[in-house]
């Protein structure tokens, strides 16, 4: 290649003077020209130099620019210089490819033309034949143009004018979102064209005049006007995506937010829902970002038109609404604190108006004090819970809110200590609950789940272990534990009696003041035996337990609120105490044997099995104690000798994982307890099937056997759509508890998903509670959802 330089500008190169410029090109350029000269390079080929571009641009007054082309000329009469061929500039992060680039000095605009790309700082890529800019960057004129952002978002434009460095402005613009049409697609699933479309850097924002939106090439939407934030902004102020709503008692509408960003830690978002039966429901919540935590503060109601649609039903009434707070806040590095809470006008609210689940609200309320430091655990918590469900039919839910307890508070403290005593980890753990209760809380089957009145307890436990592993690699572990209780009653707690179909019956102490001591010793022993292959390894081990105890005292005299669950299983078997809270106490001496397979393959998969039993030796078995909830009636742990539990797990590790839980009778081996679960994939298709089973037991209420499969699964038709459906089964009784089915479509700018569900577990008057839903996503203009409920049937 050649350099084609004038006479004059080679005499000023030589000498070492520099031509001055207005531009920045132009100061590039005469660099450029002064070295061409004093390099030995007789010509510029593929060169790269850079020089100090003084204060042309206020952004960076040292900025330095970078050119390479295969050829440079200097043309005097036109007062222009062109770099032509593979041209590349870089400045301040700008990059510019093109054929060539000519600057006109006299305008200080340059102008760039052929296969040109211009690759900016914030990550977009302008695509154009011919661009027309300031020699800054700042400003620019361009022609049939397309422009890549960094989010793969996209517009093209017949041409576009770039003004003060931060707005662009397109004329007859076309924008999309497809992130793969210059890939996969040959067009965007959607796109918005519009007479003039302008993007302000500035301000984020993305305004359209003259605008609709098209759906596969057909327009579905006219606006004249509307914008949207930047894709790059995750928050600003404007209306937000629109969802609808309906129900037979409040008849059709719509929500519609507003969101407004009071500054980058807090903001709020009002809506409005107008309805056809019920007026407009007005919702709005407040969030607010501080130094040490976060808060929001939730409101919603409504001036019900027509309240006699609810009928006898305590949203009966002229104004409903709910209010709901939350925070949560950090004092130290070790200590944090929060709380929710709730009020409502009746129980029904959120059931008849949070139809899309807009409104922020939590059906409970607590406060906390919580501590964290190496093995220290601390967390104080007071709760209230709030009923959102109808009254029903004496005994069952009648009074349900006076029947639910205040905790004030319940506290739990749990420590490890560094230190070792005799060789062994020495832990403690304590907790005191005291709660109010206005109602005597009393099952259909004459259990007292909760008594009315005021009780506080509090409980140590202090806990020992070691291990010991001989040269045989036989495994001793001593333990030894303490628990004490104290409680406190008023006279509304006391002297409640609960009488059982067996013909049992249980009755709390007239003393105000009890208390409890449950000393315990015992000895864990195992041997693993390991096996090793060519194809892999197998463990066998024997495992033995025995745990000292005396008998458990004052069953049935004080309230058990908290260890009412009891289920006996693999997972427990080897519990020192097997009641699942401080209530109940486990004692008597008992001893629990068990063994464990497992079965590891070089490949990965494997295969691990236990299977075990529970003895009750001498003492008083806790599990025959009747209290207020019969708790260890029909558990498999009643009797001298459990029932027989078992668990097995495989894991193939091509896609297929098996899981199973069992207990069986410990006379007839006929099952009590059974679950199943298998969960697998197989190329596009995902899917999981459960087997649950549970014997009936008149003692804790299960009249009839509960049998029941649940099946859920997915396949992936293509790569945007999708197929999902869940059921759940009762085969005692031969009928569908739940089932939905739904179809989805989720791939580049688009995410379109409907489904539709049937639900007959609700505790309400509905027999069949009927929905379809519907969720509609935009990549970078956001989502709505809708949801129907169905006109139950009579069944």
């Amino acid at each position: 290649m050649t350099s084609r330089l004038p006479d004059e500008a080679q005499k000023n190169a030589r000498a070492g003077r520099q031509r001055k410029s207005t531009g920045l090109m132009a100061r590039t350029a005469a660099l450029l020209l002064a070295t061409v000269f004093i390099c030995p390079a007789p010509a510029f080929s593929q060169g790269a130099i850079t020089g100090n571009l003084g204060t042309t641009t206020e952004q960076d007054p040292e900025a330095r620019m970078l050119l390479n082309a295969d050829e440079l000329i200097y043309n005097r009469d036109e007062n222009t210089i062109e770099a032509a061929g593979s041209v590349q500039i870089y400045y301040q992060g700008n990059i510019l490819q093109a054929d060539s680039v000519t600057l006109y000095r006299s305008t200080g605009r340059f102008v760039a033309r052929g296969n040109v790309r211009l690759d900016q700082p914030d990550g977009n890529v302008v695509f154009t034949d011919e661009a027309d800019l300031t020699d800054d960057f700042a400003e620019g004129f361009v022609q049939a143009l397309r422009v890549q952002s960094s989010l793969d978002t996209r517009f093209a434009a017949q041409s576009a004018e770039r003004r003060d460095g931060n707005t662009t402005e397109f004329k007859k613009g076309v924008y999309d979102a497809c992130r793969y049409c210059s890939v996969e697609r040959s067009r965007p699933t959607w796109q918005i064209k519009a007479r003039t479309i302008v993007h302000n850097q500035e301000k984020k924002t993305v305004s359209y005049r003259d605008a609709r939106l098209e759906f596969l090439g057909v327009p579905i939407v006219y606006a004249p006007y509307f914008s949207h934030p930047d894709p790059t902004l995750k928050r600003k102020t404007g209306l937000l995506a629109p969802s609808a709503v309906f129900g037979d008692d409040i008849g059709y509408g719509a929500r519609v937010p507003f969101f407004i960003n009071m500054a980058p830690n807090k903001d709020v978002t009002l809506a409005a829902t107008p309805l056809t039966e019920q007026g407009v429901l007005f919702d709005g919540t407040f969030r607010h970002r501080v130094r040490r935590g976060e808060y929001s503060v939730s409101l919603a109601g409504i001036r019900q038109s027509s309240p006699d649609n609810f009928g006898a039903t305590s949203g009966n009434t002229r104004y409903r609404g709910i209010a709901s707070a939350t925070g949560s806040f950090t004092l130290s590095s070790h200590w944090t604190w929060g709380f929710t809470a709730t009020a409502a006008t009746d129980r029904s609210f959120l059931a008849d108006y949070n139809r899309d689940a807009s409104i922020s609200a939590s059906t409970n309320s607590f406060l906390y004090l919580q501590g964290l430091r190496d093995k220290n655990y601390f967390r104080a918590e007071a709760l209230g819970f709030l009923i959102q469900q109808e009254e029903g039919t004496a005994p069952f839910n009648n009074n349900l809110q006076e029947r639910q307890p205040i905790v004030h508070p319940v506290i739990d403290y749990s420590v490890v200590f560094d230190d070792s005593f005799f060789g062994g980890e020495f832990t403690a753990n304590a907790n005191s609950t005291s709660l109010t209760r206005g109602f005597t809380d009393v099952d259909g089957f004459g259990r007292i789940v909760g008594a009315e009145g005021n009780f506080t307890r509090a409980t140590v436990n202090l806990n020992w272990r070691r291990q010991l592993v001989d040269r045989f690699g036989q495994v001793f572990t001593p333990f030894a534990y303490l628990t004490a209780d104290a409680y406190l009653m008023n006279e509304e707690s006391r002297v409640r009696r609960a009488s059982f179909a067996d013909g049992t019956s249980a009755t709390l102490t007239d003393d105000p003041f009890v208390g409890r001591v449950m000393p315990a010793v015992g000895l864990e022993y195992s041997y693993p035996l390991v096996n090793t292959h060519s194809w892999g390894s197998q463990v066998i081990e024997p495992i033995g337990q025995i745990i000292v105890r005396p008998d458990e005292n004052r069953v049935g005299d004080v309230p058990n609120d908290d260890a009412q669950s009891l289920i006996f299983d693999d997972s427990t078997l080897f519990e020192y105490d097997k009641f699942s809270g401080f209530d109940r106490t486990e004692g008597g001496t008992r001893a629990n044997l068990g063994l464990k397979y497992t079965l590891q393959l070089l490949n990965g998969a494997y295969f691990s099995s236990l299977v075990g039993r529970s003895f009750h030796i001498a003492g008083q078995n806790s599990f025959e104690e009747t209290d207020l909830v019969s708790t260890g009636a029909g558990s498999g742990l009643d009797t001298s000798s459990s029932d027989y539990v078992a668990r097995a797990y495989i894991n193939t590790r091509t896609g297929l994982q098996i899981g199973a839980s069992t207990r069986f009778d410990s006379r007839d081996f006929e099952m009590n307890r059974t679950e199943v679960q298998a969960v697998g994939r197989l190329g596009p298709a995902l899917g999981s099937l459960t087997y649950a089973f549970v014997n009936e037991n008149d003692e804790v209420g299960i009249v009839n056997d509960l049998t029941e499969v649940q099946a859920a699964g997915s396949v992936r038709i293509s790569k945007a759509f999708r197929a999902f459906g869940a059921i759940r089964y009762d085969l005692e009784n031969e009928s569908f508890v739940r089932d939905s089915l739904g179809v989805g479509y989720d791939y580049d700018d688009l995410s379109l998903s409907v489904s539709f569900s049937e639900d007959r577990s609700r505790n309400n008057s509905e027999l069949v509670d009927r929905t379809i839903f519907v969720r509609f996503g935009l990549r970078t203009l956001g989502s709505s959802t809708f949801s129907q409920n169905v006109v139950p049937s009579d069944e």
